[in-house]
């Protein structure tokens, strides 16, 4: 029995030394890279009715700042809304290390200034490796979500891609960070359930597949972050998400529609 005590007592030890690994891959220094701005117009010439494009906002962390990219249009936000036919002009508010609470107090009260048709959020990275409390991640992103549908905007919430995908994450605490990240991801879903203009936009499981099978191939120098062929891919996630909220915003006149059917 004394033997066996031992070894649960080992439990809390082992995952203590995981979690220490997580903290330390978390605060590594990175490769330094500046925010790129993907503020600019995209997308066809037709603006369907309407000489100005449907405005969005890039809301959230680094993901929407391209570390390590060679131009901001590589960013898949920028990348969804190149493929459609609707004209949009997207505002980056965006900032590099962001978490939650710093997208609710430092960029939310900009986007509602602003009042754009949309928003793109992409958070939660840096809230799973620093690990904001769960009750305290959903709390934020419900007040985030709530403040921009009381505002008429259409919200879209981008899933995380498997954290255990990313290879400068230590092979030994991949595990648990894949655990943790899909925790995140749930709250999300219960956060954009009760609002009328939101919607979770979570990645696919080909698209983590994809990462999986492609590895560094998919990722910048750093290995920490996407690079353009990794934000192609989370583009073909985003796309259909964006070319809906477009077409709630902006109805396709009915010629158009026949015509884009044809």
């Amino acid at each position: 029995m004394r033997a066996r005590g031992a070894a649960f007592a080992t439990v809390p030890a082992v995952v203590g030394g995981l979690w220490v690994q997580a903290q330390r891959a978390a605060h590594a220094p990175l490769p330094m890279f500046d925010d790129l701005d993907l503020t600019g117009d995209y997308g066809g010439a037709a603006t369907l009715g309407s000489d100005q494009p449907v405005e969005v906002a890039a809301m959230g962390d680094s993901t929407f700042t391209g570390p390590g990219l060679d131009h901001a249009r590589d960013v898949f936000v920028a990348q969804a809304a190149a493929r459609l036919q609707t004209r949009l002009h997207i505002t980056r508010y965006a900032v590099g290390g962001s978490r939650i609470a710093d997208v609710l107090m430092h960029q939310l009260p900009s986007v509602l200034e602003a009042a754009p048709a949309i928003a793109v959020i992409s958070v939660g990275a840096n809230d799973a490796m620093h690990s904001t409390p769960l009750v305290h991640f959903e709390r934020d992103l419900r007040s985030v979500i709530g403040a921009l549908d009381r505002a008429g905007i259409e919200t879209i919430l981008c899933g995380l891609i498997d954290l255990s995908v990313v290879p400068r994450i230590p092979t030994a605490i991949k595990p648990m960070l894949a655990w943790r990240g899909a925790a995140y991801e749930r709250r999300k879903v219960r956060a954009t359930h009760p609002a009328a203009r939101a919607v979770y936009a979570g990645t696919s499981r080909l698209i983590n597949e994809a990462f999986r099978a492609r590895g560094e191939a998919f990722f910048t120098p750093d290995r920490f972050h996407p690079n353009a062929a990794g934000h192609r891919c989370l583009a073909d996630g985003l796309t259909p998400y964006l070319a809906a909220a477009v077409g709630r915003v902006r109805p396709r006149p009915a010629a158009l529609r026949a015509q884009y059917a044809s």
